[in-house]
């Protein structure tokens, strides 16, 4: 199984990176104003149907990869609302979950606790970065999200608009990181007993 992560890992990480540049290349035609459309045009399909080409490529390869991983069967795969890079970084960057004694312990590794002084920045930004997209894709996690936002603003009417949607987003992120450790703590005992 180390093997197969590893690959995954290799394969996240080279995706992240042609995210990184493709949204850069982006923004730099977009704000472009000395070249025409024309211009622009050409240096859309020269670079970022490229580099979408490149990401579509990496995303079978960790589709492929991702298959022999039973977190991802049985149950990342069905969250149609991440893409398979998301997922695929999630799994490469908590590795085993055997190593976490409970999910307060995954928890403080993704930062998500009071006191978690040293944390995977990474997986912190992952479970940051999925946050509303777990609130859009799922409807459970919208109605609690809903409900914690208006309980924080008849609480707390001072704070802002923002304040009040990411302390909700956090709840959601530490709800998701409970189902996801229950689940992989579930399968990798039943594969135990295999």
């Amino acid at each position: 199984m180390t093997n197969e992560i590893d690959k995954i890992k290799i394969l996240s990480d080279e995706a992240g990176s042609v995210i990184k540049l493709k949204n850069s290349m982006l923004m730099k035609i977009r704000k472009n104003n000395n070249l025409s459309n024309d211009e622009k045009s050409y240096l859309f399909n020269k670079t970022i149907v490229q580099l979408n080409d490149i990401l579509t490529n990496i995303g079978m390869e960790l589709s492929n990869n991702l298959e022999s991983i039973p977190i991802y069967t049985f149950y990342l795969k069905n969250m149609t609302y991440l893409t398979i890079y998301e997922k695929a970084e999630l799994i490469a960057e908590i590795k085993d979950i055997e190593r976490f004694y409970g999910y307060k312990k995954l928890l403080a590794y993704a930062g998500f606790t009071p006191n978690s002084n040293t944390y995977n920045k990474r997986l912190h930004n992952t479970f940051l970065r999925i946050g509303h997209k777990l609130i859009l894709g799922n409807l459970e996690y919208s109605l609690i999200f809903e409900d914690t936002c208006q309980k924080y603003e008849q609480k707390n009417p001072n704070l802002s608009e923002k304040h009040i949607t990411n302390k909700a987003k956090r709840i959601i992120i530490k709800k998701f990181i409970k189902e996801l450790y229950n689940f992989w703590r579930q399968l990798d005992e039943i594969g135990e007993d295999l």
